[in-house]
């Protein structure tokens, strides 16, 4: 590790200023360096890699609860968009490589907002004032995302972008629940993985979508997984083009990460997080506070996260800037199964509203 990244470790404090030396341009030009953000009793890195020459940085929030950041730099999106701007690859309180000594009560939705306001200022604090941040959300990462963006600490970025995020637990089950009866029963006339549809469907009816809290979550869950599966059969989602293997994928990570420690923190972190309320959190009705510019990108064929609740973010967001993207050839993550056109209209927002 040590011979591949500049790692520093960098300690957040409110009554003293941050010592640290700024990069000239021709320094960041390939960026590949670690920062740790320090906080309330968590160590969280920041791995940083492209081209940072015009000071763009593309934060990333990872998905989970439980993933990790440096996950995305797999995916040829990540490394393409690294020759235009530097990503930051940020692993959350209590998930990925951060570490610590902190309480349960330190485990919260409203930490975690809290820490990306302080990776933000240290990137500011590091780079220089000029710094231009844009943050990506991406399932849970939009669920976080969001919760930052619906505090004042939104006015430290330039634009927000919400990949497939989960801002609405409640009404995420809702519009999984039809989906997985409207596009069942079309893939059944079809005669496509029947057995599959039926048997999602039955464990569909038994969620009571008027209860706030749906114990069938975790069922839920598992049947949209396997449902973007099917439909990548029968050849309605695009199959990445870089679609690992799980030892390809391991030994990437494990070159970067310790993914038993990882995995393990990671599935306490949710386990904490549920215990207070994850399958409740509603941010839909406060969307309307989010002033800056905001690009909500979604697959068509996403069970996991349905494009439903990319369009009632449309409708609710305040910012005079909005653009909502349907992928057709997508599910889940549209930067894996249509990683050209994702880009694109990630250097469009970005160029668009940069300085």
């Amino acid at each position: 590790m040590e011979n591949k990244f500049n790692i520093l470790i960098i300690k957040l404090l409110i009554t003293f200023p941050l010592w640290i030396s700024s990069c000239g341009n021709e320094q960041l030009s390939d960026l590949s360096e670690t920062i740790y953000v320090r906080r309330n009793g968590a160590d969280m890195p920041a791995r940083i890699f492209g081209n940072g020459s015009d000071k763009i940085f593309l934060i990333i929030l990872h998905g989970g609860p439980g993933g990790d950041g440096f996950t995305y730099r797999l995916l040829d999106f990540a490394k393409k968009l690294e020759k235009h701007y530097a990503l930051v690859y940020y692993d959350q309180r209590g998930q990925g490589m951060s570490q610590g000594h902190y309480s349960k009560d330190d485990v919260s939705v409203e930490e975690m907002v809290k820490d990306v306001g302080a990776l933000a200022r240290v990137l500011k604090h590091k780079y220089g004032s000029d710094s231009q941040l844009f943050i990506m959300g991406h399932s849970w990462g939009g669920t976080l995302g969001s919760a930052v963006m619906i505090t004042e600490k939104q006015h430290l970025f330039k634009g927000w972008i919400e990949v497939d995020g989960a801002h609405d637990i409640p009404q995420l089950n809702r519009a999984l629940v039809r989906m997985i009866h409207e596009i069942g029963n079309q893939q059944i006339a079809q005669g496509n993985s029947s057995n599959f549809w039926l048997d999602a469907q039955k464990t569909a009816s038994k969620v009571d979508t008027t209860k706030e809290e749906m114990d069938a979550f975790g069922d839920l869950n598992s049947v949209a997984h396997n449902a973007e599966d099917h439909l990548e059969k029968a050849d309605l989602i695009n199959t990445p083009d870089n679609k690992l293997s799980f030892a390809e994928t391991f030994s990437a990570l494990t070159s970067q990460t310790n993914s038993l420690t990882s995995l393990i923190t990671g599935i306490s972190t949710q386990n904490i997080l549920v215990e207070k309320g994850l399958e409740t959190i509603s941010l839909t009705d406060e969307l309307h506070k989010i002033k800056i510019p905001t690009l909500l990108l979604w697959g068509r064929w996403d069970f996991v996260v349905p494009v439903d609740l990319g369009y009632s973010a449309y409708e609710k967001i305040g910012s005079a800037s909005k653009k909502l993207v349907i992928f057709e050839k997508s599910a889940h993550s549209p930067m894996a199964n249509e990683p050209e056109n994702f880009n694109a209209e990630i250097i469009n927002f970005i160029e668009l509203h940069r300085d």
